[in-house]
């Protein structure tokens, strides 16, 4: 299974989608996995995100970075946001090109661990 996206996405969108999709995969329990399921679901989720929603991740992600230069980037990232309309990702430029490439499900012996916590997903 794999998951990728029909054009470049922006960095922010493309960081927030995959922040959605792995807090969404770490919630479900062991078992079969609908993954082409969580895909759409994070699409939408994308797509309806609000400003403060995605700044608040954005956040956190940079709490669990020494690195200067990765805290810099989500800053002005955050700072973007503020140019953007509300919420910023509506446009499907920033969320339609997600899809998932082999089976519709997968299934996982146990449950995967848990990414860094930006999203209760």
């Amino acid at each position: 299974m794999d998951i990728s996206a029909l054009w470049p996405i922006a960095d922010v969108a493309a960081l927030l989608f995959a922040q959605l999709f792995y807090g969404r995969l770490a919630a479900v329990p062991a078992g079969p996995v609908e993954v082409a399921y969580i895909v759409r679901a994070c699409r939408q989720e994308l797509a309806e995100l609000r400003s403060d929603d995605a700044r608040r991740m954005l956040e956190e992600l940079r709490s669990h970075t020494g690195d200067k230069a990765s805290q810099a980037r989500l800053d002005f990232a955050a700072a973007d946001l503020a140019d953007m309309p509300d919420p910023p990702f509506s446009d499907p430029y920033h969320w339609a090109a997600y899809f998932s490439l082999g089976g519709e499900t997968v299934a996982f012996a146990s449950r995967p661990p848990r990414p860094c916590p930006t999203h209760g997903g």
